[in-house]
């Protein structure tokens, strides 16, 4: 065999080597850029949550200045909401829906929601629910593109024992600031601004992670191995 064979056999050789490796660290990148999704039920202190969401908990008809969880799921990522309080029918097979958050004191108090931990410029998608305590009223969450007007957290079916977001309404999808905050509100059933009782059962915030410039860059090269692939 000539020297130009085997050197023709050898690069050929390395390029398939080189395309694996690009293809195999492609697939781990993309595997890594997984969307996070935060599920937090809101419900009585005390009192029962949906398996496999994590529990918010407020004061039972009476007003929680600050309802909070910190380092969600250990990942780092903190939530709090002002001034709500808690209707709970204590029935452990539906909490979801029949136990959640109302706007105590309506237009006295603010009901601001804010969720930190996040990297600047991540991108979060926010679902929820509307609680159920016999009037079956939601609220208007203003959360990112829903606009001024906010967006009416109604339930949909029933999210029963193990709610997915198929049965959630999106509220809206928004952009992290500087400081990895992003913020929001409930309103009532009538509108922002308006007296009447909002309800909010449980949100699930979907996460989208920000690569680093080392990370798009293989991200890159992995597309190109790709597309050299498939024209092979």
């Amino acid at each position: 065999m000539c020297m130009k064979t085997k050197l023709a056999i050898r690069t050929v050789a390395g390029m398939k080597l080189a395309l694996a490796a690009a293809i195999i660290g492609f697939a781990g990148v993309t595997n890594s850029m997984a969307i996070i999704y935060l599920q937090l039920d809101f419900t009585q202190t005390g009192g029962p949550y949906t398996t496999g969401w994590d529990p918010v908990y407020a004061n039972f008809l009476a007003n929680t200045p600050t309802a909070s969880i910190a380092n969600i799921d250990g990942l780092g990522y903190n939530f709090s909401i002002d001034n709500v309080a808690c209707y709970d029918n204590g029935i452990a097979t539906e909490p979801l829906t029949r136990s959640g958050f109302y706007t105590f004191g309506n237009n006295a108090n603010d009901h601001n929601f804010t969720l930190n931990g996040l990297a600047a410029g991540q991108s979060v998608s926010l679902y929820a629910c509307a609680a159920w305590n016999g009037n079956g009223r939601g609220g208007y969450v203003v959360f990112g593109n829903s606009g001024a007007s906010g967006v009416q957290a109604q339930t949909i079916g029933d999210p029963g024992t193990s709610p997915t977001l198929a049965n959630l309404t999106l509220i809206g999808t928004a952009i992290s600031d500087a400081s990895g905050v992003l913020q929001g509100s409930l309103n009532g059933a009538g509108g922002v601004g308006d007296a009447s009782e909002g309800q909010l059962g449980g949100v699930i915030f979907a996460i989208t992670p920000v690569p680093e410039p080392g990370t798009l860059a293989l991200v890159g090269l992995g597309a190109a191995a790709m597309l050299f692939r498939r024209r092979q």
